[in-house]
């Protein structure tokens, strides 16, 4: 029966998106496979360097918005853009993997399509 099947993928797509956590494949990034949306924050891995990613981190919400504090030893970036909070965290995994974090808030509610728009730009502009 074909039903079946069918029926256990819409459940495990609906169980997956009202979960509050979802993965999206993204093929026009170029080296981000994909990242992981939350509530506030976008999250992926790419194979960029880290200096590449933190300045191009830098100059994104520099242009965006103010930053506010930044630590290249935690790799931290905190930034005001329009009204709401960003933080961007950038970590290395392994030598050639590079895991960047991009939340914001707005008055303490998530603002999840800055945090894409912000995270887009960042990889975007780390080439």
């Amino acid at each position: 029966m074909k039903t079946k099947p069918v029926f256990i993928a819409l459940l495990i797509s609906f169980c997956l998106f009202y979960s509050g956590c979802f993965y999206l494949f993204i093929g026009a990034v170029g080296a981000v496979g994909g990242y992981a949306v939350s509530d506030d924050a976008i999250q992926g891995d790419t194979d960029r360097g880290i200096d590449k990613v933190w300045s191009s981190a830098l100059r994104v919400t520099n242009i965006m918005g103010a930053v506010d504090t930044e630590d290249r030893q935690k790799g931290t970036i905190e930034a005001t853009v329009d009204v709401s909070k960003v933080k961007v965290s950038i970590e290395q995994l392994t030598p050639k993997t590079v895991r960047m974090r991009v939340s914001a808030r707005r008055h303490l509610l998530p603002n999840r399509k800055l945090a894409q728009k912000i995270y887009l730009k960042i990889i975007e502009n780390a080439k």
